[in-house]
Protein backbone atom coordinates (compact mmCIF):
# COMPACT_ATOMS: atom_id res chain seq x y z
CA UNK A 1 0.00 0.00 0.00
CA UNK A 2 1.38 3.40 -0.94
CA UNK A 3 0.97 6.61 0.97
CA UNK A 4 -1.38 7.98 -1.68
CA UNK A 5 -3.70 4.97 -1.44
CA UNK A 6 -4.07 5.38 2.34
CA UNK A 7 -4.66 9.13 2.21
CA UNK A 8 -8.22 10.04 3.15
CA UNK A 9 -9.97 12.94 1.50
CA UNK A 10 -11.18 15.19 4.32
CA UNK A 11 -13.79 17.22 2.49
CA UNK A 12 -15.33 20.62 3.11
CA UNK A 13 -18.15 19.22 5.25
CA UNK A 14 -15.65 17.62 7.57
CA UNK A 15 -13.69 20.88 7.70
CA UNK A 16 -16.86 22.83 8.51
CA UNK A 17 -17.74 20.33 11.23
CA UNK A 18 -14.26 20.55 12.78
CA UNK A 19 -14.16 24.35 12.66
CA UNK A 20 -17.73 24.60 13.95
CA UNK A 21 -17.10 22.28 16.88
CA UNK A 22 -13.85 24.09 17.72
CA UNK A 23 -15.69 27.43 17.57
CA UNK A 24 -18.50 26.28 19.86
CA UNK A 25 -16.16 24.81 22.46
CA UNK A 26 -13.71 27.73 22.33
CA UNK A 27 -16.49 30.33 22.64
CA UNK A 28 -17.93 28.54 25.67
CA UNK A 29 -14.52 28.22 27.32
CA UNK A 30 -13.64 31.85 26.58
CA UNK A 31 -16.98 33.11 27.89
CA UNK A 32 -16.37 31.12 31.09
CA UNK A 33 -12.94 32.77 31.39
CA UNK A 34 -14.60 36.14 30.71
CA UNK A 35 -17.27 35.50 33.35
CA UNK A 36 -14.73 34.44 35.94
CA UNK A 37 -12.68 37.52 35.10
CA UNK A 38 -15.70 39.81 35.51
CA UNK A 39 -16.53 38.11 38.84
CA UNK A 40 -12.96 38.87 39.95
CA UNK A 41 -13.29 42.53 38.82
CA UNK A 42 -11.06 42.22 35.76
CA UNK A 43 -11.86 45.34 33.75
CA UNK A 44 -10.96 43.99 30.27
CA UNK A 45 -9.62 47.37 29.15
CA UNK A 46 -7.22 46.40 26.41
CA UNK A 47 -6.22 49.75 24.95
CA UNK A 48 -6.43 52.97 26.95
CA UNK A 49 -8.45 55.78 25.36
CA UNK A 50 -9.66 59.17 26.55
CA UNK A 51 -12.91 57.70 27.90
CA UNK A 52 -11.27 54.98 29.98
CA UNK A 53 -10.90 52.35 27.28
CA UNK A 54 -13.00 49.81 25.48
CA UNK A 55 -14.55 47.46 27.99
CA UNK A 56 -14.83 43.86 26.90
CA UNK A 57 -18.24 42.47 26.11
CA UNK A 58 -19.33 38.84 25.67
CA UNK A 59 -20.25 39.47 22.02
CA UNK A 60 -16.73 40.73 21.32
CA UNK A 61 -15.24 37.68 23.03
CA UNK A 62 -17.39 35.38 20.90
CA UNK A 63 -16.65 37.22 17.65
CA UNK A 64 -12.91 37.42 18.24
CA UNK A 65 -12.86 33.72 19.06
CA UNK A 66 -14.88 32.61 16.03
CA UNK A 67 -13.17 34.65 13.29
CA UNK A 68 -9.75 32.92 13.43
CA UNK A 69 -11.45 29.54 13.65
CA UNK A 70 -13.44 30.29 10.49
CA UNK A 71 -10.17 31.11 8.74
CA UNK A 72 -8.76 27.84 10.06
CA UNK A 73 -11.81 25.97 8.78
CA UNK A 74 -11.29 27.44 5.31
CA UNK A 75 -7.68 26.27 5.42
CA UNK A 76 -8.81 22.80 6.50
CA UNK A 77 -11.20 22.67 3.54
CA UNK A 78 -8.44 23.76 1.17
CA UNK A 79 -6.10 21.08 2.55
CA UNK A 80 -8.75 18.35 2.68
CA UNK A 81 -7.43 16.41 -0.31
CA UNK A 82 -3.97 16.26 1.21
CA UNK A 83 -5.32 14.08 3.99
CA UNK A 84 -4.96 13.77 7.73
CA UNK A 85 -1.27 14.65 7.72
CA UNK A 86 -1.98 18.14 6.42
CA UNK A 87 -4.74 18.57 9.01
CA UNK A 88 -2.37 17.52 11.78
CA UNK A 89 0.15 20.12 10.64
CA UNK A 90 -2.58 22.76 10.64
CA UNK A 91 -3.63 21.64 14.13
CA UNK A 92 -0.08 22.30 15.38
CA UNK A 93 0.06 25.65 13.55
CA UNK A 94 -3.17 26.75 15.26
CA UNK A 95 -1.87 25.70 18.65
CA UNK A 96 1.38 27.59 18.05
CA UNK A 97 -0.52 30.71 16.97
CA UNK A 98 -2.68 30.54 20.08
CA UNK A 99 0.38 30.35 22.31
CA UNK A 100 2.53 32.89 20.47
CA UNK A 101 -0.31 35.41 20.22
CA UNK A 102 -0.47 35.81 24.03
CA UNK A 103 2.12 38.54 23.62
CA UNK A 104 -0.50 40.91 22.16
CA UNK A 105 -2.94 40.98 25.08
CA UNK A 106 -0.16 40.94 27.65
CA UNK A 107 1.33 43.99 25.94
CA UNK A 108 -1.90 45.87 25.21
CA UNK A 109 -3.75 45.38 28.48
CA UNK A 110 -3.99 48.27 30.89
CA UNK A 111 -4.01 45.92 33.91
CA UNK A 112 -2.08 42.70 34.35
CA UNK A 113 -5.27 40.80 35.24
CA UNK A 114 -6.79 41.77 31.88
CA UNK A 115 -3.68 40.65 30.01
CA UNK A 116 -3.66 37.30 31.81
CA UNK A 117 -7.38 36.68 31.19
CA UNK A 118 -7.08 37.56 27.50
CA UNK A 119 -3.90 35.49 27.16
CA UNK A 120 -5.75 32.51 28.66
CA UNK A 121 -8.43 32.97 26.01
CA UNK A 122 -5.79 32.86 23.27
CA UNK A 123 -4.29 29.67 24.66
CA UNK A 124 -7.72 28.10 25.20
CA UNK A 125 -8.65 28.78 21.58
CA UNK A 126 -5.38 27.30 20.31
CA UNK A 127 -5.69 24.20 22.50
CA UNK A 128 -9.32 23.68 21.50
CA UNK A 129 -8.42 23.98 17.82
CA UNK A 130 -5.57 21.52 18.24
CA UNK A 131 -7.65 18.89 20.06
CA UNK A 132 -10.65 19.08 17.73
CA UNK A 133 -8.68 19.07 14.48
CA UNK A 134 -6.42 16.21 15.60
CA UNK A 135 -9.46 14.19 16.64
CA UNK A 136 -11.23 14.85 13.34
CA UNK A 137 -8.09 13.98 11.36
CA UNK A 138 -7.83 10.65 13.20
CA UNK A 139 -11.52 9.72 12.85
CA UNK A 140 -12.14 7.41 9.89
Amino acid sequence: MTASSTRRDLGPRRAARAAGLAAIVAVVVNLVIFGIGKALDVDFVAVPTGDGGDHGRPAAVALLTVVPLIVGGLLLAALGRRGAGAWNVLAWVGLALGVVSVVAPLDAAVETSTGVALALMHVATGVTWFLVVRREAATP
